[in-house]
């Protein structure tokens, strides 16, 4: 059976479409992974800045038992929206102060000296600091954070990518159209020539 003009061409159309798109979603997947691994390693940092900023001005009320000092350091906090909870520990891991000053069913009870570093835990970035001065640990600072600013960055990326592939399809759709005819009418004359050779016999059009 004889193939007609309209199913080749539009098989071409569907084959680079396919492709492109196959392409498109491989380029997108792999830009979206760098870019949350990105943003994670940004908040990370920029949340480790501000503890150790306020960790170096903690010392004193530490050295001096001070509470209401921590709450006054704790409440620079504020600059942050981010920053949901953060409290300060003494080095036997008692709670000393809390930000926001009412929030002390939002941070641990206690918190050992050893544990620090970074983690993801409920939906949160969780850093814990040690407070030191010189050489000398003086207590802990603890430090909640949500990830809003990761999620808002995430679907303003998404926006910008769906917009992308929209106009990639698009301009892939177009330039399909405009161009299967370089690769359909090869491919229908020589669909012909086997037919007129099969039917007909005439092996002169080889």
């Amino acid at each position: 059976m004889e193939p007609s003009a309209p199913a080749i061409r539009r098989q071409l159309i569907q084959m680079v479409l396919l492709i492109s798109g196959a392409v498109m979603l491989l380029t997108v997947t792999a830009l979206f992974a760098y870019d949350f691994v990105t943003i994670r390693q940004s908040s990370q940092r920029q949340l480790d800045t501000l503890g150790r900023a306020i960790a170096a001005n903690s010392t004193a009320a530490l050295a001096f038992d001070n509470p209401d000092d921590a709450q006054t350091v704790l409440a620079a906090f504020e600059v942050d929206p981010h920053v949901t909870h953060a409290a300060l520990y003494r080095l036997d891991g008692r709670l000393f102060a809390v930000y926001p000053s009412k929030a002390r069913g939002g941070v641990p009870a206690m918190l050992l000296p050893d544990t620090t570093g970074f983690r993801f835990e409920h939906g949160d970035l969780i850093d814990v600091l040690p407070v030191t001065e010189g050489n000398r640990r003086m207590g802990t600072l603890f430090l909640q954070s949500d990830l809003r600013a990761i999620y808002d960055r995430i679907r303003v990326y998404a926006g910008i990518v769906t917009l992308l592939v929209i106009a990639a399809a698009a301009l892939a759709y177009a330039l399909s159209r405009r161009l299967q005819h370089r690769i359909s009418s090869p491919i229908l004359a020589l669909a012909e020539t086997a037919n007129a050779i099969s039917t007909r016999h005439d092996y002169s059009v080889r």
